[in-house]
């Protein structure tokens, strides 16, 4: 699934599925319902929620008597779609759609009877036909895609899907392309508000380090193509801020793609200033973007250039003597610099960043750190802002450098990786 072969394959099936019988519709609006539910078998409250991408919010709620309860709303605009009526501990859950019709009785199951029975709403009544089937076992995965199949642009026909593989758990082995392709609909955006399956599910792809950042590009590119205007920009977000949320510079990419290939529609007013100079930022340090020549001074505050380095590599190391992880971390970079001198082509341009100097000359005495580049901003000014430029919250940062393009290979990788690149790339 990993490759790019099998990657097209996949995508090319989906979007002609995806794309045969399908709608623009936007998620429409409501300002009313009014749903009775009788012989309910709890005490306490019932809840209406509803769901949104990833999450769940309770829109309404009714008190009990007596076995009966009204969920009612005559003012406030909510979307269509699927909602969900609850007791206080959910363990009681039952679907409900609200479109055109939204005014119904929901009649719950006595020990006599087994099935739910909806007055007023055939389409209320039909899904919780299928719910009843479905907990019966009369419901198999070749019903749903011949549904699927005969009735694609019905949303009552994927809420059932949905609820039937999420009921029993069969997504979690299923190729991602098929979660949208098959069973969401996202030039319809009441998906928005079906089920959170379908996000969390994403948020774990994003998430997943086995997927390379190209593949997950790809993925992306794909899906918010199937969407439409009203649902692009929410997933869109949606996707944004799942990888920035990761705070991991392995995805910046990603977060500069999204950012400078698509609509900005998608960012709030309030938030438009500050992503456009973190972006801005972190364009700068992405794998492929070229560094600047870099200027710092060592002990005797002799200037050194990255220009002036020949080897095919360099590994830029921004650290300080303060800094607990760089205090474990430069001596185990130092004893791969020395280790690795007749097998790998590159040199170490090391900048204290701290400009403190007797720390610094205390730790690299005790360190033995005098045979790679070793310089301070406390003997001098440097030709930039280290800190402002490599964008450094934290220490230590590193970043590899192949010195034939001035291009950045990786950031933030482990020494570990590191030490694999080198290992990868022998000199000749």
């Amino acid at each position: 699934m990993k490759t790019r072969t099998l990657l097209t394959a996949l995508l090319l099936c989906c979007t002609v599925s995806f794309l045969s019988g399908q709608t623009d519709a936007c998620v429409g609006g409501l300002t009313q319902y009014n749903i009775t539910l009788k012989n309910i078998p709890f005490q306490g409250k019932v809840y209406l929620r509803s769901c949104h991408l990833d999450t769940y919010e309770v829109i309404d709620s009714a008190v009990v008597k007596k076995g009966k309860a009204k969920l009612r709303n005559t003012k406030e605009w909510f979307p269509d779609g699927l909602y969900t009526i609850v007791n206080e501990d959910h363990s009681y859950r039952l679907p409900v759609l609200l479109d055109t019709e939204t005014s119904f009785t929901i009649v719950l199951p006595t020990q006599t009877e087994e099935s739910v029975l909806v007055i007023g709403s055939e389409k209320n009544e039909e899904l919780q036909q299928f719910i009843r089937k479905m907990s019966l076992g009369k419901v198999s995965p070749q019903d749903v895609s011949v549904a699927l199949e005969t009735s694609p642009d019905s949303y009552l026909t994927r809420v059932k899907t949905i609820l039937y593989f999420t009921h029993y758990k069969q997504l979690i082995d299923t190729s991602f392309f098929t979660l949208w392709s098959r069973w969401y609909n996202f030039r319809d955006a009441r998906s928005l508000h079906t089920s959170p399956y379908f996000f969390r599910t994403l948020s774990e792809y994003l998430s997943d380090y086995d997927v390379t950042i190209e593949d997950k590009s790809y993925v992306i590119d794909h899906l918010l193509a199937q969407c439409n205007l009203c649902s692009r920009d929410e997933i869109t977000s949606f996707i944004f801020n799942t990888i920035n949320d990761l705070r991991d510079p392995y995805y910046d990419p990603l977060l500069v793609h999204l950012y400078d290939d698509y609509n900005r529609t998608w960012i709030p007013e309030d938030r438009e200033r500050l992503l456009k100079r973190k972006m801005d930022r972190l364009r700068k340090i992405i794998p492929g973007a070229k560094i600047p020549e870099l200027v710092s001074h060592d002990i005797e505050g002799k200037a050194h250039s990255t220009k002036e380095i020949s080897t095919h590599y360099t590994v830029l190391w921004f650290w300080d003597p303060d800094c607990d992880h760089c205090q474990v971390m430069t001596p185990q970079l130092h004893e791969m610099y020395q280790r690795l001198d007749t097998l790998a082509d590159f040199e170490v341009f090391a900048v204290e960043v701290n400009e403190d100097f007797d720390r610094w000359k205390a730790f690299s005495d005790e360190h033995h750190l005098w045979d790679w580049i070793n310089l301070s901003t406390s003997m001098g000014e440097a030709n930039i802002d280290f800190i402002e430029y490599f964008d450094i919250m934290t220490t230590p940062v590193i970043f590899l450098i192949d010195n034939q393009t001035s291009a950045i290979i990786a950031r933030q990788i482990t020494l570990e990786e590191l030490e694999t690149f080198f290992k990868q790339h022998p000199k000749n």
